[in-house]
């Protein structure tokens, strides 16, 4: 998006337009047929994360985003945040199992 400003959402938009279901399919598929270990663990993630706690989506009203006003339809959404945000925002981008 931050790239190409005319699209209306980013990858993880468009993976909840497809949703997670087709995702962990394709996904476990291409793994198999190629023996694809990332593939496979990545089919793993998304059936643990998404599919098995019904985050299917668009089709379930959540999956990356909520819907139906996913975060990316704000105006402001790729707007560069005040500095004072620094440290709630590097609070939310260390990942915590």
């Amino acid at each position: 998006m931050i790239l190409n400003r005319g699209v209306g959402y980013g990858l993880c938009g468009l993976m909840d337009i497809v949703g997670m279901v087709t995702l962990h399919n394709v996904f476990s598929y291409w793994g198999k047929k190629n023996n694809d270990l990332q593939m496979s663990l990545n089919a793993e993630y998304l059936k643990t994360h998404f599919v098995d706690t019904n985050l299917l989506g668009q089709k379930s009203g959540e999956g990356y985003y909520t819907y139906p006003a996913p975060a990316y339809s704000a105006s402001n959404f790729l707007a560069i945040p005040d500095i004072s945000q620094v440290k709630e925002i590097a609070k939310l981008a260390i990942f915590q199992e």
